[in-house]
């Protein structure tokens, strides 16, 4: 091999931007490449909404998942964490396609509402008829877990297979639970097979909180809504007797007027002097049919 063709080898596909202008390009040795800053705008347009906007840390950096995600891991951190660390792999571009899905899309997917038959003709999409689909195609998928806010019978089943599909394809798989909402029992998608396969198949992390932007909000809400939804009894009500108010239009001063009951009379259970022709005790139907 020539020395040119080591060069073109291990020459870098990103370069720096001081050349480029702003373009998104440069020339090195008369051949484009993509410079820094078009890398990252091009990655930033692929980016959903939640992640371009999460606030990222040097702690977040500086993890040793961030650089070499090859393994299958149940990671116990906070979103707002967990949404910078995706952030971090997105932008360093070293990690492949990385795809976040929650319990809802996996539902989706399961019933056919991301499918082919449930969209239009003119539907211009991304479509997945089902959860193999949805799941096999990312370098890596990370699972957000208690994300349902209704009971579903085939919760569990579906992560099940979504979870299985990856560990047999031999694709990392984080699942990710929320620090504030611990998976478990009460969990709609939780089941004894999941926390087998986990245990085989996952080595579990814990995070600690390092974005504490979305604690102070919560402590701040709670510090707020506290002396108006507070559920200690009010001292000054407890000894106070219970009173019923006036009906409405109801004058006190003045009496209401007592009328006497209406007793019932007896039915006259005779039709002229044969007596009653529906037997004894049982009167004359009141009921009129038209002839």
């Amino acid at each position: 091999m020539t020395e040119e063709k080591q060069k073109e080898k291990v020459r870098p596909k990103i370069v720096w931007c001081d050349p480029c202008n702003g373009q998104g390009w440069c020339l090195v040795k008369e051949v484009p490449f993509e410079c820094m800053c078009g890398h990252l705008k091009r990655v930033a347009a692929g980016m959903p909404l939640y992640i371009k906007q999460a606030s990222v840390a040097r702690e977040h950096v500086g993890l040793p998942m961030v650089r070499s995600p090859k393994a299958n891991l149940f990671i116990d951190a906070s979103w707002s964490d967990m949404r910078a660390i995706v952030k971090v792999m997105m932008m360093t571009g070293t990690n492949g396609h990385i795809s976040i899905v929650d319990e809802q899309e996996l539902l989706a997917a399961y019933v056919g509402s991301m499918g082919k038959a449930s969209k239009s003709a003119d539907y211009v999409g991304v479509i997945y008829n089902n959860i193999s689909e949805l799941v096999s195609p990312p370098d890596l998928v990370v699972v957000r877990l208690n994300t349902l806010s209704n009971k579903n019978k085939a919760a569990a089943g579906v992560l099940i297979d979504a979870v299985k599909t990856r560990v047999d394809y031999g694709k990392p798989t984080w699942l990710l639970c929320d620090i504030d909402r611990p998976f478990n029992q009460a969990s709609f998608s939780y089941s004894d097979e999941l926390i087998e396969i986990v245990a085989a198949n996952f080595k579990r992390i814990s995070i600690p909180r390092v974005n504490r932007k979305d604690e102070e909000v919560v402590k701040d809400f709670m510090a707020n809504i506290a002396p108006v939804v507070s559920l200690e009894p009010d001292p000054a009500q407890q000894d106070r007797p219970a009173r019923r108010g006036p009906k409405i239009g109801h004058d006190p001063e003045v009496e209401p007027e007592r009328r006497p009951k209406k007793k019932r009379e007896p039915e006259d259970e005779t039709v002229g002097n044969l007596g009653s022709v529906y037997g004894v005790g049982v009167s004359q139907s009141k009921s009129k049919f038209r002839k």
